[in-house]
């Protein structure tokens, strides 16, 4: 499952429901920030992407691509 909602208590409680449903799902969520990911980790998601990370991390790619 994937979950990408723009409100990490919303992620929060899809990814609770999602593992008291079925536990052995695993859930993909997107944390807006990276304050969110312990939180979203340690609510069952399988694998958090922090938004402000690659987000970071692209754009410096980006302008380095530039520059070459």
């Amino acid at each position: 499952m994937v979950v990408t909602l723009p409100d990490h208590r919303a992620c929060l409680d899809v990814i609770q429901q999602v593992k008291s449903i079925a536990p052995k799902v695993q859930v993909f969520a997107r944390a807006r920030s990276s304050r969110y990911v312990p939180e979203l980790t340690r609510a069952g998601a399988s694998e958090t992407l922090d938004e402000e990370l690659n987000a970071g991390v692209e754009l410096g790619r980006r302008v380095i691509a530039t520059l070459l």
